[in-house]
C-alpha cells in the first residue's frame, strides 16, 4: 500500500486470497489504512518539524556567541557595552533562568544581575572589565578582582541584615540569606595552572562564590547550548533549511468519499485501485 497525504489516489493491497475477500469488511480495512496512512504522515511531519527547529536554534546560539565574542575583542569595550549585550542574551548568564533582573539597588550598591532560577533559587551576578586582571604581578589577588568580591559581601549582609524588606520591595521572594553570586572578569589567556590552582583554593573556601572569565563564560554558554539542541559548529553555516512544515490546513485535506470494491479475482496479491478526486 502507498499512500500519501494529501492524496489523489489510493492503491489497496488486500493481502489475501480473493476467496477471502469479504465485502461487509472492506469498508473497515479501507478506514484502517488510511487512519494508519495519515498517522505515519504525521509523524514524519513532526519529525522533520522537530529537525527543522533545532537547526534554527543552533543557527540561533552560534549567532549569540559569535556576537558576543566579537564584542569582547573590542578594544573599545565598556563594561556597560557588555552588560547590555548580556542584559538582551541572558541565556549565556543561566540557560534555565526564570527571570533577570537588571541593576537591582542593595542598600547604597547596586548589583548587575540578579537571575533567578527555574528552581526558584538566586543568583547575584558581578560584572567586570574585559580587559581587567584577576592577578597582580605578585600572583596576589588583583584590586579590580578584590574589589568585585567586597561588592558581593556587600549585598550578601545587606541580604541578611534586610531580608524581609529585600523579598518584599525588591520582589525577591524566598532569596536565600547567603544566596549563590557569580562574579565574570577578565580574560583567560592570563591565567596559567599556577594561577589556576589558586583561584581554585580561594573559591574551595567560598563555596556559594564563582569566578569566571569573559572566555569561561562562553565556553560554559555553548556547552549549555549544545546540551539542548546538539553540537554547535560551522558545519551547518553553508546549510539551507529545504523543508518547510506545512499549514494545518495542507495536512488535513477534506477527501472525496472513496468506496471500496472487491479486487479482481487473480489471487493473492493482486489489488484493486479506486481513484478519487483531489481535495
Amino acid at each position: 500500500m502507498r499512500l500519501s497525504v494529501p492524496w489523489d489516489c489510493i492503491e489497496v493491497y488486500p493481502g489475501a486470497k480473493s476467496a477471502d475477500f469479504r465485502q461487509e469488511f472492506a469498508a473497515i480495512w479501507a478506514e484502517r489504512d488510511i487512519l494508519l496512512s495519515v498517522t505515519n504522515s504525521l509523524s514524519q511531519e513532526l519529525y522533520w518539524q522537530s529537525r527543522a527547529s533545532q537547526v534554527l536554534l543552533r543557527k540561533h546560539a552560534r549567532n549569540i556567541l559569535q556576537e558576543f565574542e566579537d564584542l569582547l575583542m573590542r578594544p573599545s569595550v565598556k563594561e556597560e557595552d557588555i552588560h547590555q549585550f548580556i542584559y538582551r542574551r541572558p541565556e549565556l548568564l543561566s540557560p534555565i533562568h526564570k527571570r533577570v533582573l537588571s541593576k537591582l539597588p542593595f542598600g547604597k550598591t547596586v548589583s548587575d544581575f540578579v537571575v533567578e532560577q527555574a528552581d526558584g533559587t538566586y543568583i547575584l551576578v558581578e560584572l567586570e572589565s574585559a580587559t581587567a586582571r584577576l592577578f597582580n604581578s605578585k600572583k596576589h589577588i588583583s584590586g579590580a578582582l578584590n574589589q568585585a568580591i567586597g561588592q558581593v559581601i556587600d549585598w550578601k549582609r545587606y541580604i541578611t541584615d534586610n531580608k524581609s524588606t529585600v523579598e518584599r520591595e525588591l520582589k525577591l521572594q524566598g532569596i536565600s540569606s547567603d544566596p549563590h553570586a557569580l562574579i565574570v572578569i577578565g580574560r583567560s589567556a592570563e591565567l596559567d595552572d599556577a594561577l589556576r590552582s589558586h583561584l581554585k583554593s580561594y573559591l574551595v573556601a567560598h563555596p556559594t562564590l564563582s569566578i569566571l572569565t569573559y572566555d569561561e563564560l562562553l565556553k560554559r554558554a555553548r556547552q549549555a547550548f549544545e546540551n539542548s539542541f546538539g553540537r554547535i559548529d560551522d558545519n551547518e553555516g553553508s546549510a539551507q533549511l529545504i523543508y518547510e512544515y506545512p499549514s494545518t490546513k495542507e495536512l488535513s485535506p477534506t477527501p472525496s468519499p472513496i468506496r471500496s470494491k472487491p479486487s479482481s479475482g487473480k489471487g493473492h496479491g493482486s489489488r484493486s485501485r479506486k481513484r478519487g478526486r483531489k481535495p
